[in-house]
């Protein structure tokens, strides 16, 4: 007796799933360093143009 498995031509749903579909949608980790570096130029931008300051608490100068 032979027990023969049917192969639907789908993949397994679930989580596994879920984490490729979202894999496949962010794009290559190079756009993302350069997208990063981008939010963090405009972020460093905006506080300065802000004037916030930071101070450093072992001399309590302003950086």
């Amino acid at each position: 007796m032979s027990i023969q498995a049917q192969d639907s031509g789908q993949s397994p749903g679930g989580f596994l799933q879920w984490v490729e579909r979202v894999g496949n949608k962010i794009p290559n980790p190079f756009l993302l360093f350069v997208y990063l570096i981008a939010v963090l130029m405009v972020a460093s931008a905006v506080i300065s143009w802000l004037n916030i300051t930071a101070v450093n608490p072992s001399n309590g100068e302003i950086i």
